[in-house]
C-alpha cells in the first residue's frame, strides 16, 4: 500500500468529515492533513457553527462546509469522495444511508450502527448504490495490534488457549457526554468499548465465537443511568479458545493478555493509540510510533483508487454487531447464546 518511489498521486481523494468532534478534530482530520492518500474536500456540521469561521480553520473554501440538513446536495460535489462519519452512535444508520444515496463512499466509525439490522441496511445501500464501505478500525493499522493477529493466528507459540481482554474508562455521572444518553448512544459500555475487545479477540483468534454468556452491572453511582455500565462476558470459539472480557464506565482498565501453549504476549495499555506497549514472554516489543488513524486513511483511500480489498468493510462491522447482539442477548437471557 505505501507509495513507491516511482508513483505520483496527481489528486488526492476527497474526503469530508461528517461531525465536529473531539476525535474529529483531534485525530482524524490532522491525519488527514499528514495522508499521502486523501485531501479534505468538506466539513459537514450542525447549523450551531459559522460556515466561515470553520472554513478558515480548516483552510478550505466556505461551499465546503456544509450543515447536515444540506447533505442531500452533496451528490453534486465530484471533488468529496468519501465521507467519514463521525457522530453519534445512533446516527451512523441514517448519515451512511444518505452518503450512499449521495453515491459517496463511506468510512464510518465504529460502531458500523447500533442493531444488526441497521448494519445489514448499510451494507446493502452500499452495495446497491455502487460504493465501497468501510469500518474506522484504526487500531487495526498499529504494528502492536498487527503482532498480536500475527502470534495468534499464526501460532508462533502455538495455540491460543486463554484471551484476558479489559477495557473500561471512567464517565463522571454529571456529565453531559452523549454516551450516557441511550437515545444518542445505542447503549453503553459494551458498544462502545467493548466492540473493541470484541474485533481484538475475533483478529487474534483467527475465529469468529460460537458462544457467548455475559451479565452486566451497574454501580451505585451509576444506577440512573440510561445505559449499561458494566458487561463481563466470555466468548468461546471454535479451536477451544476462551476469551475473557469486561467493559466499563467506572473503572481504568486497557489491556489485552494472550496465553498460548508455548508462551504469553500482551498489550498493556492497548487501546490507546498514543501509549500502547507489549510484551512476548515479558520482553518489550518495539515498534517505531506511528498513527494509525492516518495509515487507515491512506489504506482505505488506496483500496478505492485501486479497487482493492480491504479488512476493514463494512461486512466486518455486521459480524461484530451480530456478536455484541448476541452478548445484549446473554444478558436479557440470563443463559449461554449461541452464535449461528
Amino acid at each position: 500500500m505505501p507509495l513507491g518511489e516511482s508513483e505520483i498521486i496527481q489528486q488526492r481523494l476527497g474526503i469530508a468529515i461528517l461531525g465536529l468532534g473531539t476525535f474529529s478534530k483531534e485525530r482524524i482530520i490532522p491525519a488527514v492533513h499528514q495522508s499521502s492518500y486523501c485531501g479534505l474536500a468538506a466539513v459537514i456540521c450542525g447549523d450551531d457553527h459559522d460556515k466561515k469561521q470553520v472554513a478558515g480553520q480548516y483552510n478550505i473554501d466556505e461551499d465546503q462546509v456544509f450543515y447536515y440538513d444540506e447533505m442531500d446536495t452533496i451528490s453534486e460535489d465530484r471533488g468529496i469522495r468519501l465521507v467519514y462519519i463521525a457522530v453519534p452512535n445512533a446516527l451512523h444508520h441514517k448519515y451512511a444511508l444518505k452518503a450512499a444515496a449521495a453515491g459517496k463512499h463511506i468510512l464510518c466509525e465504529m460502531p458500523l450502527a447500533t442493531s444488526v439490522k441497521e448494519c445489514g441496511e448499510i451494507v446493502a445501500a452500499a452495495k446497491n448504490h455502487k460504493v465501497r464501505l468501510y469500518n474506522s478500525y484504526h487500531l487495526q493499522f498499529s504494528p502492536w495490534h498487527q503482532e498480536m493477529e500475527r502470534l495468534g493466528t499464526c501460532g508462533v507459540m502455538g495455540k491460543v488457549k486463554q484471551i484476558k481482554a479489559r477495557y473500561s474508562r471512567r464517565l463522571n455521572a454529571g456529565n453531559d457526554d452523549w454516551r450516557l444518553k441511550k437515545e444518542m448512544a445505542g447503549g453503553g459500555a459494551l458498544l462502545d468499548l467493548g466492540l473493541w475487545l470484541v474485533q481484538a479477540c475475533r483478529h487474534i483468534s483467527g475465529e469468529e465465537p460460537v458462544f457467548v454468556k455475559a451479565y452486566k452491572e451497574n454501580k451505585p453511582s451509576a444506577t440512573d443511568r440510561e445505559i449499561e455500565d458494566a458487561v463481563h462476558w466470555e466468548m468461546s470459539f471454535p479451536s477451544g479458545a476462551i476469551a475473557d472480557c469486561s467493559c466499563s464506565y467506572g473503572d481504568e482498565q486497557n489491556l489485552i493478555e494472550v496465553e498460548a501453549e508455548k508462551g504469553t504476549f500482551s498489550l498493556n495499555p492497548a487501546f490507546d493509540p498514543q501509549k500502547i506497549r507489549g510484551e512476548v514472554n515479558k520482553e518489550e516489543m518495539k515498534f517505531p510510533e506511528v498513527m494509525p488513524e492516518e495509515v487507515l486513511l491512506d489504506h482505505v483511500a488506496y483500496s478505492i483508487i485501486y479497487n482493492e480489498p480491504s479488512p476493514v468493510n463494512g461486512v466486518e462491522g455486521l459480524k461484530d454487531m451480530r456478536v455484541i447482539a448476541a452478548i445484549y442477548h446473554s444478558i436479557d437471557s440470563g443463559k449461554e447464546e449461541r452464535l449461528l
